[in-house]
Parts: structure tokens; C-alpha cells; sequence
């Protein structure tokens, strides 16, 4: 778990695209989830959303298909 931030700090997203920015690539962040895939407009929100808190628009949202079971593998080999 990440720890918790006083109040008025930026999200730790936010902290890691900041990281980020003196590199070529953008970050990327998988999405798993059926919501994100199959419920109208909903990844456009997502990104609108994100990008009103970082003033532009710095993250590229993929799906990941089968993600969970490949998070769950992962954590049971920990």
C-alpha cells in the first residue's frame, strides 16, 4: 500500500508521470475490466478525467484482457 499523502499533495499518479517526463516514451497503464471496455465512453471519461488533473494529456490507457488471472498468478508466486 502506498503511504498516505498529507493533504493538498498530489496524487502518486501524478508524481510518477512527473518521473516520467524526461523521457521519450509516455507511461502507459492497463486497464482490466469489462466497464472500461464495453461501457459507452467510458475510457474517453477516464482519460478526460485524468487529463483535467495533469493539465494535458500524458498517459496512454490500454486494455489488458485477462488481467486479473495474470495479477493472480503473480501474487501467488510472491
Amino acid at each position: 500500500l502506498l503511504p498516505l499523502e498529507p493533504q493538498g499533495s498530489p496524487p502518486p499518479f501524478v508524481r510518477i508521470i512527473e518521473a516520467h517526463d524526461n523521457q521519450d516514451e509516455r507511461p502507459v497503464v492497463a486497464v482490466d475490466g469489462s466497464v472500461f471496455e464495453k461501457f459507452p465512453n467510458f475510457s474517453q471519461l477516464v482519460k478526460d478525467g485524468v487529463k483535467d488533473v495533469l493539465g494535458e494529456d500524458k498517459i496512454d490507457f490500454v486494455l489488458s484482457k485477462e488481467g486479473s488471472g495474470f495479477g493472480a498468478a503473480i501474487a501467488s508466486m510472491i
